[in-house]
């Protein structure tokens, strides 16, 4: 089991990797590849053609494999598999070659492996200083380039020529001829990777793409060496590639396009609903000030003639209510005046604030029904007796209210 510097494993890791490795080459916890890609949601035991056919099913056309897993020692000696020395990405050579190689291999879907990003990862171009670092391993490349960016850049390329050309190589040495065209066939990244490598490399001091291994199986092209292939299958290659590129690059414009006609229309759909929400708050927002707004009704109903007979009514129920009635009906008068001496004082500091006439409210022709209540003649009746007190207002008073109330009675 290989475990970076830098991570560390579940606790129960190893126990958990012994219950299930008798007879097995592997057990396989990597998450990244179980659970997320290959999405293995049960323990199993799969052969090296369930494992490529897997990816095959899940249109994978790579694969790595370092930690993640416990490989029996007795195995990983007898296969002779190693990873690649001073290259980047060796895990991905080193996984095939051993996955290929095994007869059995245990699935482990569990989080059992806890990866810790590292900056000082030899495949992470930490800045130091606007440059990025170069390891030991690399200097030799120094004396080719001037600047570090240009080093790790390079080493970047050979690393992934070299590697590839590995993997190709494995794959055409195998004697399961089953297993050699399902590899071929799933693994198409590693052939198309390399040649496009060795077309974009502009500066090659070390004429690394001659070490490259070329293949293609639309045209049945087996692996071979930069160098020994024909002028008309290099062309072939070439064609390949660039047609391929095409298309990837075509079908990802397609799809940003798509992307993009998606987001106009959720845009215009999103400013459609909020359109319509607007003018839904704007018309509950004119049905709820025409409730808020004063009305016609409510200005009557603040009028002294309909106070002082509310007041009359409430107090007229009980003996006491007769005791007391005329110091309510005098404090309501005398609230009411001071009432509007002080919007007299608002209007004036500010003409506004007046109200409109009784006319102007939809409710009016409603309103005026209220002055015919009792509530309201028998307050008129009481401003009236107060005004005329001298001539025997009061006294009268009594019998008018009589006379109202029948009057109200009979309509």
């Amino acid at each position: 089991m290989f475990v970076d510097g830098d991570d560390y494993l579940n606790i129960t890791c190893i126990e958990e990797c012994l219950k299930y490795s008798n007879g097995m080459d592997i057990v396989w916890f990597h998450q990244g590849f179980v659970e997320f890609r290959l999405q293995y949601k049960k323990r199993m035991t799969i052969t090296p053609i369930q494992w490529i056919d897997r990816l095959k099913e899940k249109n994978i056309n790579y694969f790595w494999f370092g930690h993640g897993g416990l490989i029996d020692f007795s195995f990983l000696i007898s296969s002779n598999i190693r990873f690649i020395e001073e290259y980047m990405h060796e895990d991905h050579a080193f996984g095939i070659q051993l996955f290929s190689s095994a007869k059995n291999i245990f699935v482990l879907p569990a989080h059992l492996y806890y990866y810790v990003p590292s900056q000082n990862s030899v495949t992470r171009p930490s800045a130091i200083s606007g440059n990025v670092h170069i390891y030991p391993h690399i200097e030799y490349l120094t004396k080719y380039f001037n600047h570090s960016k240009d080093i790790r850049g390079y080493h970047s390329e050979i690393s992934a020529i070299a590697i590839n050309s590995a993997i190709l190589k494995h794959i055409d040495e195998l004697k399961d001829e089953e297993l050699k065209d399902k590899l071929f066939n799933t693994f198409t990244f590693y052939s198309d990777n390399t040649i496009e490598r060795c077309l974009r490399t502009k500066e090659d001091p070390l004429n690394f793409y001659k070490q490259a291994i070329l293949s293609n199986k639309t045209y049945n092209i087996k692996p071979t060496l930069f160098n020994d292939i024909s002028k008309e299958n290099l062309f072939l290659i070439c064609r390949y590639a660039f047609i391929k590129k095409i298309n990837e690059l075509t079908s990802e414009m397609m799809g940003y396009k798509n992307k993009t006609i998606f987001l106009e229309q959720k845009i215009i759909n999103q400013n459609k609903n909020l359109i319509a929400e607007l003018i839904y708050c704007k018309e509950q927002n004119s049905i709820l000030e025409q409730k808020l707004a004063p009305k016609a009704k409510s200005r009557i109903h603040n009028q002294l003639s309909y106070k002082l007979g509310q007041a009359m009514i409430a107090n007229s129920k009980s003996i006491w209510g007769y005791i007391r009635m005329p110091y309510v009906l005098s404090y309501i008068k005398d609230m009411h005046k001071k009432e509007q001496i002080a919007y007299n004082e608002k209007i004036k500091a500010n003409p506004s604030l007046k109200l409109p006439p009784l006319e102007s409210y939809p409710d009016y022709k409603e309103a005026l029904k209220e002055k015919e209540c009792l509530t309201y003649k028998l307050g008129e009746a009481m401003i009236e007796a107060s005004k005329n007190w001298y001539k025997g207002g009061y006294i009268k008073l009594w019998f008018k209210c009589k006379n109202i109330q029948k009057e109200c009675k009979n309509r």
